[in-house]
């Protein structure tokens, strides 16, 4: 709890220590921070009040928490003002409670504001799981390493496609128009390899599987294979080469490892991500590829002549035998299914076959197998990235959908059906957009034409009930068709759905029902107009209240024979009458913390001087410039004059009973300026404000003080008061 009230802070604490919460107390911002840096004790929700005096206010304090730690702060301060409130909205948004609101509702925020800061964490846990499955799918998709690009008839390239970045480390901004094909080449052997291609290229030849090595950017050499054919002219004459290089680095590093085999064939096999088995008429094995072990974990031996259904998972056997018939019938298709492997655990493969049992060379079923095990991971991931994607867009509060170009509607969220009552399965992949326009009649057919017409003249068309936002759209409405007929306000906003080349394929909308926020505006609004009464009469109230006062010291006054208490209780109205004139121009100002002194001070000497039988005679001189002040710096101010001024009706004219009294108030470059001069009898010189026994000047030295300012007393023909502050 951060309230610089000690009263109000014991008094809040323990209303919280009631409701079962444990309270820490800090009574400004720097205490604040220093509790939270600490964290011990650990603090898990800040109740933070915004006026905290001197040094800095709870919104700054709210920011410098925020730095060390993310906690939920909820403001608790008797402001509400709407920009104050809009200020802390910016900082945090758990909430904001007026204070000396009932116990029930700062329970009930505190309890909110824990299930916003709940909700917010679980919002991070669900958008660094679709992050991680993101990246996850981008990197199987960038899975074929492969770069088009084209040559001019010099060999500099002309055009690379984006791939290049990721294969070689270039950007295609750093190679076409800069180099030539064999700049990148390894600088060993690069002039034997560039007087090669040129000589190939000189006869027009084509190049096929052509590996040859390259050097990344960051000075790597991988291997490429280049399939490429030359560019002629009508006349035949070579302009250049269209090709591609796909990067073979890591074959080619299997295949020279398994340069020591003996068999070029049994080679390959045993190097392909693939195997061959080849099974007779009734499905035993009679032939398994080396790659196999590699798959399964078997070796050839191990499984050749086993049923090839032996070794399948007993729910995949049953559309496995099926396949096989299907091959055996001259059926082509392929098949998926678990395959047991020697470690006891389960891989997925892909069989593709082929009869051949009537070719008398193979005589057999020819079944080339893949291992899709990561690939069946992979799609598995999709899906639970899919399903978390739903998943998401379902805890949205907002209605939320999207339609494709082809106005079909491809996301429908479970708050649209509350909303709607149209369920998902009914809605997604048809062309129901025409229920996703909450507007009626002519305004459907206006949103609908901003949604699907680009044109500016329809902007300009309806720009009065469209608000946009950069190529974002939103309007407010209210639709009866709501809720089963109920009906509701609601705010919607459309954007342009994007795909990863940044063109428009559809649009995605929200919509908010805003009906309680209208409400909660009405109330407010009311609230507002209801508080404006209450201060109206509350300042009726004060402003008697201190006439009354002011008469009864007056009267008290009049009633004493004592001259010195008489004069005491003069004073002492005096002062209350300062008050009074302040107050009152407070009250008629449109700012009520703040007011010109132009307008304050001549009013308040006028109405001093009006007290004194001798004010026809003395002549009151004012040159005050406009300088706003705010009240607590003006309430002192004013029992300062009015001091001055009494002092001076009562002394210094006290021989003559005329004179002139001269106040001047300017603005300076660093603060502001007050001279009260009189031409009266002037004042003593041993009579200054240190060794004063008066309790005037005392109390003129007092309020100086207070307002941070300094005051000088100048003896010439007259007196003289500088006040600076």
């Amino acid at each position: 709890l951060v309230e610089d009230d000690a009263i109000v802070a014991m008094m809040e604490a323990a209303q919280l220590e009631g409701e079962g919460y444990k309270i820490i107390t800090a009574m400004d911002g720097l205490k604040a921070i220093e509790i939270v840096r600490a964290k011990a004790p650990a603090v898990d929700l800040i109740l933070m009040d915004i006026d905290l005096g001197g040094g800095i206010d709870g919104t700054e304090t709210a920011r410098e928490i925020l730095k060390e730690d993310n906690l939920p702060i909820l403001f608790l301060s008797s402001h509400i003002e709407k920009e104050i409130v809009e200020k802390t909205e910016k900082i945090t948004s758990y909430g904001y409670v007026v204070k000396n609101s009932e116990m029930t509702v700062l329970d009930a925020s505190i309890k909110m504001a824990f299930r916003l800061f709940e909700s917010k964490i679980k919002q991070g846990e669900h958008n660094n799981a679709l992050r991680a499955s993101e990246a996850r799918f981008n990197m199987l998709a960038e899975q074929n390493r492969t770069i088009a690009w084209e040559l001019d008839a010099r060999g500099m390239y002309a055009y690379v496609s984006q791939a290049v970045e990721t294969i070689f480390g270039y950007s295609p901004a750093e190679l076409v128009g800069k180099k030539y094909f064999y700049d990148i080449h390894p600088e060993k052997g690069r002039e034997e390899f560039k007087i090669a291609i040129f000589s190939a290229f000189e006869r027009h030849e084509r190049f096929s599987d052509l590996e040859n090595p390259i050097q990344t950017k960051d000075g790597r050499v991988i291997w490429v294979s280049t399939n490429c054919i030359p560019r002629l002219d009508a006349d035949g004459n070579l302009t250049g080469y269209y090709g591609s290089d796909t990067d073979i680095t890591e074959r080619r590093r299997d295949r020279e490892a398994l340069k020591k085999s003996e068999e070029k064939f049994k080679q390959l096999i045993k190097n392909s991500y693939d195997t061959v088995v080849l099974l007779d008429a009734n499905g035993i094995q009679f032939f398994v590829g080396e790659s196999g072990e590699k798959i399964h974990g078997y070796k050839p031996e191990e499984v050749t002549n086993i049923s090839v259904i032996e070794m399948i998972h007993p729910d995949d056997r049953a559309h496995v035998t099926q396949a096989f018939k299907n091959v055996i019938k001259n059926v082509s298709g392929s098949v998926q299914y678990r395959h047991k492997h020697k470690n006891g655990g389960w891989v997925y493969l892909e069989a593709v076959g082929m009869n051949q049992l009537d070719n008398p060379f193979i005589n057999a079923v020819v079944i080339n197998v893949r291992d899709i095990t990561e690939r069946k991971r992979a799609e598995d991931e999709l899906q639970k990235s899919q399903r978390r994607l739903n998943d998401v867009i379902d805890f949205f509060p907002d209605a939320t959908l999207a339609i494709d170009n082809e106005k079909r509607i491809i996301v429908w969220n479970k708050a649209i059906e509350r909303m709607t009552g149209l369920k998902a399965e009914n809605m997604i992949g048809k062309g129901n957009y025409e229920y996703t326009i909450p507007f009626y009649g002519e305004r459907r057919s206006q949103f609908m034409d901003i949604i699907w017409d680009s044109a500016s003249d329809v902007i300009e068309k309806y720009s009065n009930i469209i608000t946009y936002d950069g190529d974002s759209m939103s309007a407010e409405a209210f639709c009866p068709a709501l809720y089963g007929g109920r009906g509701a306000n609601i705010f919607v906003k459309v954007s342009p759905l994007h795909d990863q080349k940044g063109d428009i394929i559809g649009v995605i909308e929200s919509i908010r029902d805003i009906t309680e926020q209208k409400r909660a505006e009405e109330k407010i609004r009311n609230l507002l107009r209801e508080k404006e009464l209450i201060l109206k009469e509350v300042h009726h109230r004060v402003k008697n209240n201190m006439n009354t006062i002011f008469g009864l010291l007056t009267l008290q006054a009049a009633a004493q024979e004592n001259q010195a208490s008489r004069n005491i209780l003069n004073d002492a109205s005096g002062r209350v009458r300062s008050m009074m004139v302040l107050y009152d121009k407070l009250y008629r100002a449109e700012n009520e913390s703040a007011v010109s002194m132009k307008e304050y001070l001549p009013a308040l000497v006028n109405e001093i001087a009006s007290i004194f039988p001798q004010k026809a005679l003395v002549k009151i001189e004012t040159r005050v410039d406009d300088i706003v002040l705010n009240a607590n710096l003006l309430s002192p101010l004013g029992i300062i004059i009015n001091e001055l001024i009494t002092n001076s009706m009562k002394y210094a004219f006290a021989e003559r009973n005329n004179g002139i009294i001269t106040i001047i108030a300017s603005k300076k470059e660093d603060g502001v300026s007050i001279i009260f001069e009189d031409d009266g009898s002037g004042i003593p010189e041993h009579v200054t404000f240190e060794n004063s026994t008066g309790f005037g000047l005392q109390l003129i030295k007092m309020l100086v003080q207070q307002i941070g300012g300094s005051i000088a007393i100048e003896r010439t023909c007259s007196s003289r008061f500088i006040i600076e502050f």
